[in-house]
């Protein structure tokens, strides 16, 4: 089993990706293809800007991927700007 983490792409050097499986927004889904998450933040009109809107779902894909069913404290962690990974 695998473990998924967020990161923020624009403060993590390539190098420290170096034998690891990176999975971009565009990975998990596009416009024939539609992950559930994304299709949850269109449907329900929860866009951000370009910049976050894929780190949102990003986050979310992540949670769900190492717990497919999350409690509001786990929810609420997942998306307060910490880094799970120290």
């Amino acid at each position: 089993m695998y473990t998924h983490y967020s990161v923020n792409a624009c403060l993590a050097p390539v190098c420290s990706m170096h034998g690891l499986a990176v999975t971009t927004v565009e990975g998990i889904g596009n416009l024939d293809n539609v992950h559930p998450v994304q299709e949850r933040i269109a449907k329900f009109h929860g866009s951000q800007c370009g910049f976050c809107t894929p780190g949102i779902v990003m986050s979310m894909y992540t949670l769900l991927r190492n717990n497919p069913s999350p409690n509001t404290k786990e929810l609420l962690e997942n998306f307060d700007g910490k880094s799970a990974v120290q």
